[in-house]
């Protein structure tokens, strides 16, 4: 049967209820009159077009028409046709957002009438709550002289800009090191040796055993047989939890320090002539962009968080289980998943239906929170300036390369990119920022 498609509701609906997640479900019944009227129809413009051997295009008599049709055919469709029009009657009358294709359990077909139950999910409703009671604190950031120095030091250490020093190697320079990891008798394990490898140390690059070791020395100097603790969680199971011995150079030291920033160090981190105070000053106003992005993160979850306790929204399970397989596939799409499953998961510490289980959670509260963001924009009425717009705009170009202003891609991405830039918009004023 070609039944399960668009459903539809009679004249009189019975039975019509909310279901859990956002589900409505109504009984209808399909009479014989309706059936025939639709099945006229179709034999109608079916004959149009139907040349039979003795009779004129067109005008060949209804019993062979249906013969030639076939009468399983024409009951389908019939069904199909009642079912499309009442549909949409439907859907019209009471105001409804489908969200995905229903379902339909026929239950006895053995005659007409026949009574069939609809069950089709729709657009959520969307309380919001007292949201407006949610206590949200301005964002403020502070940046220290200390930040500005130690970022520009990173920069000078990045392109060596360094001074090269005599004395002993200490926290915070930038050395240049020779080392290799050996067994017990001398042979050089494999992966465990670097020849003029640039560091800074203190800051992690190297396990802290090796890194602590060269603090002291000077260049030119070497040390044998220094112990290493290798993690238990190292990456290589085969070094993972074991001391090696490492034979260790320094070959070099810089002392990299904001105190010998001049006009000329300057000009080659920045490729123009300008000020020391200058470049502090445009760092500090990095620094202090990257800390607000990163603040007003922290605070947008946290606005979600309350705002997810006051709002009430049932979702659709089918955009769970959308999202779901959206994020499980991405995850499968991995090089690492895709070169061992079986190890992936092992090294992820959980299974798939595990993964499954906190993904379906975290679909729940995101997809609510965009919901309820969605509607708040609405109720602020908030908008977007030409120049807002317009950046929205240039996003969708940049992902849609190909499609046309005028495709139903380009619509849909439009559409979403300004709902995200309201609510982008919507967290800037209520963060003061």
């Amino acid at each position: 049967m070609l039944w399960s498609l668009y459903l539809f509701r009679q004249k009189i609906m019975a039975n019509y209820t909310k279901k859990p997640n956002s589900v409505v479900e109504f009984t209808l019944t399909v009479t014989e009159p309706e059936l025939a009227k639709a099945q006229t129809n179709i034999i109608k413009e079916y004959k149009k077009n139907l040349s039979i051997k003795g009779f004129r295009k067109g005008h060949a008599p209804n019993d062979m028409v249906i013969a030639h049709f076939g009468v399983d055919n024409l009951l389908n469709q019939g069904f199909n046709d009642v079912i499309e029009r009442e549909y949409r009657k439907f859907v019209k009358a009471e105001s409804l957002s489908p969200v995905a294709a229903p379902n339909v359990d026929f239950g006895d077909m053995k005659e007409l009438p026949v009574t069939v139950t609809v069950t089709v999910e729709v657009f959520p409703e969307i309380d919001l709550g007292e949201y407006k009671k949610i206590k949200v604190a301005p964002l403020k950031v502070e940046v220290t002289d200390k930040e500005v120095e130690d970022a520009l030091a990173t920069v000078m250490a990045d392109m060596s800009l360094g001074t090269e020093v005599k004395r002993a190697a200490k926290d915070q320079d930038q050395v240049v090191v020779n080392f290799a990891g050996k067994d017990e008798k001398g042979n050089v394990l494999p992966k465990t040796e670097g020849k003029d490898v640039p560091f800074r140390i203190g800051f992690g690059h190297f396990l802290s055993d090796l890194e602590k070791a060269f603090v002291g020395m000077k260049a030119g100097e070497e040390k044998t047989a220094v112990p290493v603790k290798f993690p238990k969680n190292y990456h290589a199971k085969d070094m993972a939890g074991k001391t090696v011995h490492f034979d260790i150079k320094l070959v070099s030291v810089k002392e990299v320090s904001v105190k010998n920033l001049n006009e000329d160090l300057v000009e080659k981190i920045t490729g123009k002539k300008q000020s020391v105070e200058d470049l502090k000053k445009q760092m500090s106003e990095l620094i202090e962009a990257n800390k607000k992005r990163s603040a007003l993160g922290t605070k947008k979850e946290e606005y979600k968080a309350e705002l997810g306790k006051k709002v009430k929204i049932e979702l659709p399970q089918s955009w769970i289980n959308k999202e779901v397989e959206s994020r499980l596939a991405y995850v499968k799409r991995s090089p690492e998943f895709v070169a061992n499953a079986d190890k992936f998961w092992e090294q992820l510490g959980k299974t798939e239906e595990e993964l499954v289980k906190e993904f379906q959670k975290e679909a729940d509260v995101s997809l609510k929170a965009y919901l309820a963001l969605s509607e708040i924009v609405k109720a602020e009425k908030i908008e977007l300036t030409d120049a807002e717009y317009e950046g929205a705009h240039m996003k969708v170009h940049q992902r849609l390369k190909t499609a046309g202003h005028d495709s139903p891609e380009h619509a849909q991405l439009m559409a979403q990119e300004v709902m995200n830039a309201k609510i982008d918009k919507f967290f800037s004023q209520i963060f003061d920022l």
